[in-house]
């Protein structure tokens, strides 16, 4: 399909893009998000997002490697603009979104290069994020077990099996509330089908191996022998669904903390599988990827039967991370905000969270804060986050007071412009015209509505409004958990 003129003249709406960039398989998503004025009648305004609809899969894409593991930089770039090419897309249509490089490609060492090459491709709001913990948390959403488990209650354990890392995320009433990763997938083994030998074994693959004499035969080079294979597939399907009852039989291989859950405290209803190895569940032909992904697909299925485990493959369990990156963590500011446009949009914005209503001072708790997220503010801007506030404590006199301390610190500390707050209730047009009375030609941007929990970083788009009420303005914000993963494994 294509995205036409209508759909680029979207009106109440926002352009996503979703792109992932994985260990084995790349893809894009692009996701139309509709907005509305959700507040009741005689209520302020209050824009949010109403509907998620998915209006353009790209095919399914081999990564691009270099010979050393890299990504190649310039292969990639060149399938996302033919993506683009195709559905007549412009990175100046792009609104939101996130660049996502996922499992093993995550611990590239250039990878954090080759994102900031493609979020040129990505137009000027796309997040540029890798790491287990938003990985797994994006899948989670982008596999449905998320919405499934809002509507209907049940906890969900979803699984997303990959490449390279198989990604937890344990769901409990729509809320994810843990996350974890295991460095186990599908191209642990690659295999030479023409040659009938193994052609590659990487290192998670090799410290099972060594743990295990009966795979000893394992080696690059050495004939393919089935049997073996399958049986080594069978380990790692036991893995997995060890890992998730919260048992680690190869600490080794958990590249995060392992899951604190386990069936006696919570009772998971149903285990949910996404990825690329969930995929291949009703693949028949074991030569197909030329990887070890078809074996532990069919391991799982076995195994699942055996322990008798509810289980459901996602709708679209490849593009489960895309999907979810696509959608991404995106709320709509309230409509009492302070800004001026020309200073959007920012990127990457570190939180700096300030408990307002606590004996502490702001100052006192913004040092500490700084200090301890290792933060050059004289450098860099910060989204102070305003916490502990409530509803009923907003009369003019607390307002005040705050924007005095605020004021004071931001002069004392000669923080870098513009000085940007966000809060979750509604005070931030009433904190932003007594903050600009007090810091004279002073760039500030005040945001409420934002429930910022969760997360490091944030983006803030451009302003948006309905067709109906061009006047009722309100900031797109993308909530972000890690930029970069690092790791030592």
């Amino acid at each position: 399909m294509s995205l036409d003129s209508k759909e680029k003249t979207l009106g109440n709406a926002l352009v996503s893009v979703g792109i992932d960039i994985g260990t084995t398989t790349s893809h894009l998503v692009v996701t139309k998000l509709t907005f509305a004025n959700a507040s009741l009648v005689n209520a302020a305004p209050n824009l949010a997002i109403t509907n998620r609809e998915i209006i353009y899969e790209s095919e399914v894409l081999l990564t691009p490697l270099t010979a050393t593991g890299e990504i190649a930089a310039k292969q990639t770039a060149e399938l996302i603009e033919r993506a683009y090419q195709t559905i007549g897309l412009n990175k100046s249509d792009i609104d939101t979104g996130a660049l996502i490089i996922t499992g093993q490609s995550a611990r590239a060492r250039n990878a954090e290069a080759v994102s900031a090459h493609l979020a040129e491709l990505a137009g000027s709001f796309v997040v540029e994020s890798a790491g287990p913990h938003l990985e797994s948390a994006l899948a989670a959403r982008g596999s449905q077990a998320v919405d499934y488990s809002q509507k209907t209650g049940l906890t969900i354990l979803n699984i997303d099996i990959g490449g390279g890392t198989s990604n937890y995320a344990l769901v409990v009433e729509g809320t994810i509330i843990e996350t974890a990763c295991l460095n186990v997938g599908g191209r642990m083994l690659q295999f030479d089908w023409a040659k009938k030998t193994i052609s590659a074994i990487s290192d998670s693959a090799q410290l099972v191996i060594t743990s295990n004499p009966h795979f000893s035969e394992l080696l690059v080079g050495n004939t393919i022998e089935t049997g073996l294979v399958s049986q080594f597939a069978q380990e790692l399907a036991k893995t997995i669904l060890l890992t998730a009852k919260a048992v680690t039989t190869y600490p080794e291989l958990m590249l995060t903390s392992a899951l604190s859950n386990s069936q006696g405290q919570i009772q998971i209803d149903e285990i949910w599988l996404s990825g690329g190895v969930a995929s291949a569940f009703t693949e028949e032909d074991l030569t197909k990827f030329s990887d070890l992904g078809v074996f532990l697909a069919k391991a799982l299925a076995a195994e699942l039967t055996k322990q008798n485990t509810a289980y459901k493959i996602a709708p679209r369990a490849i593009r489960a991370t895309v999907i979810g990156a696509g959608l991404h963590t995106i709320q709509l500011s309230g409509s009492t905000i302070g800004f001026s446009a020309e200073n959007l949009p920012l990127r990457n914005l570190k939180l700096i969270k300030v408990d307002a209503t606590t004996r502490s001072s702001v100052a006192t708790q913004i040092n500490q804060q700084m200090q301890q997220r290792e933060h050059r503010w004289q450098q860099f801007p910060v989204a102070l986050v305003l916490t502990g506030i409530k509803k009923e404590m907003l009369s003019f006199t607390f307002l005040k007071d705050l924007a005095a301390e605020l004021a004071q610190v931001f002069v004392t500390s000669k923080a870098c412009e513009p000085f940007v707050l966000v809060a979750e209730v509604d005070l931030a047009m009433a904190l932003s015209l007594i903050l600009k009375g007090m810091l004279i030609d002073k760039r500030i941007i005040t945001v409420d509505g934002i429930n910022v929990a969760e997360g490091d970083y944030i983006d803030i788009g451009r302003p948006v409004s309905t067709s109906a009420d061009p006047n009722t303005q309100s900031l797109p914000i993308v909530v972000k958990t890690l930029l970069f993963y690092k790791s030592e494994k």
